[in-house]
């Protein structure tokens, strides 16, 4: 077991300088937990953060150099053995100044959005520098992209990790409940309008033919986002989730939104939408996954009549999900495939390429 590493993990932590941090169940925190759970020593760096505390205008993209030199800073103070980095686009000229000063560190990349061209660009800018990149895309989508980034040496798939400390509600052990589904989404964040009309639509026509359900929407169909508590409060008071991503139809294979994770480990029934290779990380049965508003809307009715069913499969995939995906499992994963050791134990462990 690789134990007892300094790790620096570089990140974004939803901490936010100029508004409030809200989203406490990020993956980032869940993998520096799962670090922790493993014995290691982690240290965040908050990058976003310190580049606009830094800059003369606080942002993150001009006058950047004092925080950059901060970063290089607590590298060197820090001696970091592993370096892991989140959703984070450090300039080249210092990625190359970090893998120049440190040739023996080992350094991994992170990345739980679907890998669409704009998301890579910046591992095109910074593959020659990094050993690993971990993503929640696997199959035929991995192994295209592999091929499209010779320079960097493994690409691997990893799911998306709950925690007991983050994901610890069981809305499945309630008896009543305010909201039979709930679905929380982020609509700003998405700048092609197609995707925004196509979720809205698809929520819209499913919504109509479940009259007897009782829905809670967020950050979508004109309604706000919610996070952070009052977003533990809805989903604790809600039967049914539903894992619907910005891609519809999702042809990526095994990537889903890490609403996947929160949903089903906070012990909501989840549906999810169906992308290639779903079965692949849960044995999902084909009662809980939709190719259309009609399947969802009938599979929701379904369970809405028959409650004791919902509950016990409700409680069978979270109890499962936390079992083979917990953060400390999957930090294990990464340790295991930066220092090349065996990875039979683990159920994905043909999702690497080299």
């Amino acid at each position: 077991m690789i134990s007892n590493k300094r790790i620096l993990h570089i990140a974004r932590f939803d901490t936010l300088v100029k508004k409030p941090s809200v989203s406490y169940y990020s993956c980032d925190k869940k993998i520096s937990l799962g670090f922790l759970k493993n014995n290691n020593i982690v240290r965040e760096f908050c990058y976003n953060d310190i580049l606009r505390m830094n800059s003369l205008l606080g942002s993150r993209k001009s006058f950047k150099g004092k925080g950059l030199k901060l970063l290089l800073n607590t590298i060197d103070i820090f001696d970091p053995e592993i370096i892991v980095l989140g959703h984070v686009d450090i300039p080249t000229d210092i990625m190359s100044t970090i893998r120049k000063n440190r040739p023996n560190t080992k350094i991994m990349c992170w990345n739980v959005d679907a890998p669409s061209l704009p998301v890579m660009s910046r591992y095109k800018r910074i593959g020659a520098f990094i050993d690993v990149l971990f993503i929640t895309s696997g199959g035929e989508t991995l192994a295209k992209l592999k091929k499209s980034f010779p320079q960097i040496p493994k690409f691997c798939f990893f799911p998306n990790p709950v925690d007991k400390s983050v994901e610890f509600l069981k809305a499945y052990s309630r008896e009543d409940y305010k909201f039979d589904v709930m679905y929380c989404g982020s609509e700003s964040r998405l700048k092609d309008v197609t995707k925004r009309t196509n979720r809205s639509d698809f929520l819209t026509k499913t919504m109509r033919m479940t009259p007897n359900l009782n829905w809670f929407v967020a950050g979508c169909l004109n309604q706000p986002t919610i996070f952070g508590a009052k977003h533990y409060e809805i989903m604790g008071n809600t039967r049914f989730g539903i894992n619907l991503s910005q891609f519809y139809p999702n042809s990526f294979h095994l990537y889903s939104s890490d609403r996947i994770a929160r949903l089903i480990g906070n012990g909501l029934l989840t549906f999810n939408q169906e992308f290639p290779g779903l079965n692949k990380l849960l044995d999902f049965e084909e009662k809980t996954s939709f190719k259309s508003p009609e399947d969802l809307a009938k599979k929701l009715n379904f369970f809405k009549n028959n409650p004791s069913e919902a509950k016990q499969l409700a409680q069978k995939n979270s109890e499962k999900y936390h079992t083979l995906y917990s953060s400390q499992e999957i930090c294990q994963y990464f340790l295991d495939t930066l220092y090349d050791e065996n990875l039979d134990k683990y159920a994905w462990s043909d999702e690497v390429y080299t």
